[in-house]
């Protein structure tokens, strides 16, 4: 997510979660895909920060419409069964 955001301000783009939110999704979208592919041959356990099902809940946070691609995407690259998830941490931790 940084990633996207530090290049979009950078080369003066507009998909930005307060620009162009659709556009920020795909891209978000694409990000994920592109760090499942990195990673989907290494056999023992890796963990993402972020993944697919994040660009879900930033799509319901700002009521965009979940796509046909996402769902797509969510179905085709499954990382694993068993999942951790872990709690917020809050604003504090990075105080």
């Amino acid at each position: 997510m940084r990633d996207i955001i530090q290049n979009q301000i950078k080369t003066k783009g507009d998909a930005l979660p307060w620009g162009n939110a659709v556009k920020y999704s795909n891209l978000l979208l694409l990000h994920s895909i592109v760090g499942f592919k990195k990673l989907v041959h290494i056999k023992e356990p890796c963990f993402f920060d972020r993944g697919i099902v994040d660009v879900f809940g930033f799509a319901r946070l700002i009521s965009i419409p979940i796509t046909l691609e996402m769902k797509i995407a969510a179905k085709k690259y499954c990382y694993n069964k068993r999942i951790f998830l872990f709690p917020f941490l809050g604003g504090d931790f990075y105080q």
